[in-house]
Order: structure tokens, then C-alpha cells, then sequence
């Protein structure tokens, strides 16, 4: 057992570098909802394989067990994509999930893996609350994690 887990670690530790975009955004009390959360990343390398993860920090007392999201992508000169993301954070039994503390919990959401980005440039992720709450609250900060894959080999 011991073996397997060395390996799985070596493994996981080996296929990401440190990413090379990260950023944090304090999410406003409340949350109105057509206010968007932005994050920008500027482009070069098309040819690397990425991931990229989102992190949602929220309280403890946040009132319900899932989040949705409006996620539009602005690419350099393509069309902009825009797609819906719901987001659990809580299991079926109502255990939240991720890693939680007295008073907050952050769950790591796995976006992309292993893909390409289309072109250099400046590229947006705009997330905006996409719940029947005009006013969310509970929601406390968002990161936005990419990473270049090390071992592109497919």
C-alpha cells in the first residue's frame, strides 16, 4: 500500500509545475448577481498542455449545498464562449465537502485538463453567481489556478 501511494504521489506531483497563473478575488457581501469576478491571463505558449483549476472558498454557514455559475471565456480575437458550471459543495448527506475549518470550507474544482490554449493573447474568465438569489451571501473569495503540464506526452 505504502508503495502505491509513493507512486500516485510521484505521479501527480510530476505532470503539473508550479502554476504559472494564480490569482485570488475577494468576492463582495453580498454577491450581487450580475456582477462578474474576472480574472486575466496574457498568453504566449500554444503548443504547452495546461490545466486549470478553480478554488471557492465559502462559509460555513453558506445556506445551500451547490453554487451556480455563468463562466464566459473572452479569447484574443475568437468568439466568446459562455457555458453554466454548478458546482457541489455539499455531498447528498449534507457533509460539506473539501477542506473545512470552524468557519469556512474551500473546495477545489477541477476545470480543464490537459488542453490547449487556441491562440496567444490576452485571455478573460468571468464568473458571475448564477443562483435565484439577487443578493448572494456566503461565497468568500475565488481563485483561478493554471498550470503547464510537464509531460505532454498524449
Amino acid at each position: 500500500m505504502r508503495i502505491f501511494l509513493i507512486c500516485f504521489l510521484l505521479i501527480q506531483f510530476s505532470c503539473t509545475e508550479e502554476p504559472f497563473y494564480s490569482e485570488s478575488q475577494e468576492i463582495p457581501v453580498p454577491w450581487p448577481y450580475e456582477q462578474e469576478i474576472e480574472f486575466y491571463v496574457d498568453i504566449v505558449d500554444t503548443s504547452s498542455l495546461y490545466a486549470m483549476e478553480l478554488l471557492i472558498n465559502h462559509a460555513g454557514a453558506y445556506k445551500y449545498e451547490n453554487i451556480y455559475f455563468r463562466v464566459k471565456t473572452d479569447f484574443p480575437s475568437i468568439e466568446d464562449r459562455e457555458e453554466l458550471l454548478n458546482v457541489e459543495l455539499a455531498s447528498k448527506a449534507g457533509q460539506w465537502m473539501g477542506k473545512c475549518n470552524a468557519k469556512s470550507c474551500k473546495v477545489k474544482v477541477y476545470m480543464l485538463d490537459r488542453f490547449k490554449f487556441p491562440e496567444p493573447g490576452r485571455y478573460g474568465f468571468l464568473f458571475e453567481q448564477y443562483t435565484r438569489e439577487q443578493r448572494l451571501e456566503g461565497i468568500e473569495t475565488m481563485d483561478l489556478i493554471i498550470a503547464k503540464m510537464k509531460n505532454e506526452s498524449n
